[in-house]
């Protein structure tokens, strides 16, 4: 059974969607949430935008043929509608996040990546991905199109994550790498982040104060629990960032 969840202010449908935005928060994915779209788009409307990253994600507990399905009717109902918007005088009365003036089909950097099974486990990973997953990480294009496997990756040299074949992260927008391969999808920092995103979970009852920025702990609410007490995921995540920090000023000591 889904359980509704809060992590940063935002009420997340399950468990898995809020412990994702934890991890896009980890390796600095900027992310929106349950994308607001008027009723004449079919269902299937992505979970998450990164617009960033051109990039609309999915994430389903399990392999799903209707995930795929509903991406195909998502774009085909919005390039419809956006040319019976280019005919119309006004723009429609729910208007959407995504500007209803652009096409998908003429945009096909607008990618859906859906991941069918979860935070990935950080210790069944080779340098090219999660062990035995190729069939769990598919890049939809808006023409119906498809690709797999797509990974997050990530760029040793200045820390920019985006999702690509493979993990290959030479082919970042960066431009840091050199070839098309160097595979990443390995990257410690990601390891970390599906790590610590997998022990986080929804508090059971509330708590007076988080250890970390004394504010109250709500029920559902995304924490990170240690042996001793619990904090905000959040606040797990602010205490991850600034030992990272720390860590790299010593290394260039």
């Amino acid at each position: 059974m889904n359980i509704g969840t809060t992590y940063g202010g935002v009420a997340f449908r399950d468990v898995l969607h809020a412990r994702w935005a934890f991890v896009f928060d980890m390796v600095g994915i900027d992310w929106s949430y349950a994308i607001v779209a008027p009723s004449w788009l079919a269902p299937g409307v992505p979970t998450f935008h990164m617009p960033t990253r051109h990039l609309y994600f999915r994430s389903e507990p399990g392999y799903d043929s209707r995930a795929i399905r509903a991406w195909k009717a998502f774009a085909d109902a919005f390039d419809a509608q956006c040319e019976a918007n280019a005919d119309a005088e006004d723009e429609p009365e729910d208007e959407p996040l995504i500007d209803p003036y652009l096409s998908m089909a003429d945009h096909p950097d607008s990618r859906l990546l859906i991941c069918l099974g979860g935070i990935p486990d950080p210790t069944n990973f080779d340098q090219y991905g999660p062990v035995g997953g190729e069939d769990q990480w598919l890049l939809l294009s808006p023409n119906g199109g498809q690709d797999c496997p797509y990974y997050w990756t990530r760029c040793d040299t200045c820390g920019f994550v985006d999702a690509e074949f493979t993990g290959r992260a030479a082919r970042l927008d960066c431009g840091h790498g050199e070839g098309d391969k160097d595979y990443n999808a390995a990257s410690p920092v990601l390891l970390a982040a599906y790590a610590m995103a997998r022990r986080t979970l929804p508090a059971k009852w509330g708590r007076k104060k988080c250890p970390s920025c004394t504010l109250p702990v709500a029920p559902n609410e995304l924490i990170a629990p240690d042996e001793r007490t619990w904090q905000h995921a959040r606040c797990a995540f602010a205490a991850e960032a600034a030992r990272r920090i720390a860590d790299s000023a010593s290394a260039h000591l």
